[in-house]
């Protein structure tokens, strides 16, 4: 069964040392919320070494420390309970970012999580 919520990304841009997402999450249980046009107007800004250094469990301290910084999306519904107010959709993007570079060796072009 589905919950009906999720996110996707999207490489924006990149260079040497950063790699911006843009993203946009949707949630089909609000109808203001669902994102029929799929608007991405939320940034994820991760500096490269985030890549040699990420293990499971350390995505939220890299936001801490500011090795990831978020602009949160239009249609956020749903922030990390602390000063950084994080997208907690965000939090899945980048897992799955992470997740796919660790396995294909690849930074993704475009991801996405749908529960």
């Amino acid at each position: 069964m589905s919950r009906g919520i999720g996110a996707n990304a999207y490489i924006a841009y990149q260079d040497n040392e950063i790699i911006t997402y843009a993203y946009g999450g949707y949630n089909l249980n609000k109808v203001e919320l669902r994102n029929k046009e799929q608007i991405k107007d939320g940034l994820i800004i991760i500096k490269r070494e985030c890549f040699d250094k990420w293990t499971v469990g350390e995505t939220y301290r890299m936001c801490v420390e500011g090795l990831i910084k978020v602009k949160n999306c239009s249609n956020c519904w749903w922030i990390t309970n602390d000063d950084l107010k994080i997208d907690m959709m965000t939090l899945y993007v980048l897992y799955k970012i992470f997740i796919t570079y660790e396995t294909e060796n690849s930074i993704p072009q475009k991801v996405s999580y749908n529960v």
